[in-house]
């Protein structure tokens, strides 16, 4: 049996694998290689250090902003 998570990504939902619910594992999965090196990652309204991804475990219901810079203006 497979457990599932339901959690959010900017407003959206999501579910998610609970064997992968790491939060760099989320974040490989969500992100095209070319954005995820300028990015800042909130969970739950909390700034997580990119050194603290591999250790943040993404929990049901919990709120994830990815900010990232982009050209325009």
């Amino acid at each position: 049996m497979t457990h599932k998570k339901e959690f959010t990504i900017n407003g959206k939902n999501f579910i998610f694998d609970k064997s992968r619910s790491r939060l760099d594992l989320i974040i490989n999965n969500f992100l095209r290689k070319s954005v995820k090196k300028n990015i800042a990652v909130a969970v739950n309204d909390e700034l997580v250090q990119k050194s603290e991804w591999s250790s943040t475990i993404i929990n049901f219901g919990d709120r994830i902003e990815i900010v990232y810079p982009f050209n325009g203006g």
